[in-house]
C-alpha cells in the first residue's frame, strides 16, 4: 500500500499534477497503509512510519488538497 502511494506521489512530483480522482485514491490507500501500520506493535512501525512521512512532506506544493489531506491523516494518526 505505501508503495502504491509512493508511485502515485513520484509520478505527480516527476509530470505534474494529475486530477482528482487520482490523488482521491492515493489518499484512500495512504489511510488505509495507516491504518494497517498503527495497529503493528510500535517497535515494529518505524520503518513504514518513516516511508508515510516522507511521501507527506515531498507532497508540499501537489493540488486538489492532497498535501493537506496527507498532512491531516498522518498528524491524526502520529500525534507524537
Amino acid at each position: 500500500m505505501i508503495y502504491y502511494v509512493e508511485c502515485g506521489n513520484k509520478f505527480t512530483l516527476d509530470y505534474g499534477d494529475v486530477d482528482q480522482f487520482f490523488y482521491d485514491a492515493l489518499i484512500e490507500m495512504y489511510t488505509k497503509a495507516i491504518k494497517n501500520v498503527t495497529k503493528m506493535p510500535k517497535e515494529k512501525q518505524g520503518p513504514f512510519r518513516k516511508r508515510l512521512e516522507r511521501i507527506m512532506k515531498s507532497s508540499s506544493g501537489i493540488g486538489w488538497g492532497y498535501h493537506d489531506d496527507l498532512c491531516h491523516f498522518f498528524y491524526e494518526a502520529f500525534q507524537s
